[in-house]
């Protein structure tokens, strides 16, 4: 009974996951034709300021409908950064190869980077913005730090993990990575309080209504 218990429990994890890893990508496809066909696109916001777009809206009800559905795929991308940290400390746990997971999430998102600007910008290269994939580089060697942290005494194993916290919430901020702060206080808190479910969900939902405000 315990080996079918576990074979069950490992196999809902898997499945887990994988919902997860498909929700996540749907979401991201949703939350990038809406930046491009929409509200780029079609209403082509850059193009007004705030008060001209509402003059715009009272004048257009289709201009206003558009920016109904563009308002509505905007509040999914807050879905993001919570699925993407789960994701990536679940990866990190049960990775075989820290090196080739890390590998692999930079390989990306370099490679991501240049369609994401295009995307966003209109611009094959752009440093206003970078794509949440570096963000979840830098918490995947956040996260390294933080098991390394682990093997020390509480105390100084605290102000350790905090020093690494800070560091990766200084450097999401420097290269100015998509949602980088809630990445990073999101990985961290579903690293540090796996095993503490109650703080762990506490403290991720209410990093998760800031994403929201």
């Amino acid at each position: 009974m315990p080996d079918l218990r576990t074979h069950l429990n490992q196999r809902y994890r898997r499945l887990s996951a994988v919902w997860l890893k498909n929700a996540a990508a749907v979401i991201m496809l949703i939350v990038a034709a809406g930046r491009i066909i929409i509200q780029l696109g079609l209403i082509r916001l850059d193009t007004y300021t705030g008060e001209t777009l509402s003059a715009a809206m009272d004048a257009d009800p289709n201009l206003m409908t558009l920016s109904g559905v563009a308002s509505i795929i905007q509040l999914m991308r807050g879905l993001l950064p919570p699925l993407f940290a789960f994701l990536l400390v679940e990866g990190f746990v049960h990775t075989s190869s820290y090196g080739h997971y890390l590998g692999g999430v930079a390989i990306t998102a370099v490679l991501s980077e240049f369609a994401y600007d295009y995307a966003m910008t209109g611009k094959v290269l752009e440093f206003s913005a970078q794509n949440p994939m570096l963000g979840l580089a830098v918490c995947l060697v956040m996260l390294y730090g933080l098991r390394l942290a682990e093997r020390r005494e509480m105390i100084e194993r605290v102000i350790i993990s905090l020093l690494i916290i800070l560091a990766a919430t200084f450097w999401v901020i420097v290269i100015r990575s998509e949602c980088g702060i809630e990445l990073v206080l999101l990985t961290a808190v579903l690293y540090c309080f796996r095993d503490k479910l109650v703080i762990k969900y506490v403290l991720g939902i209410i990093i998760s209504l800031f994403i929201f405000s």
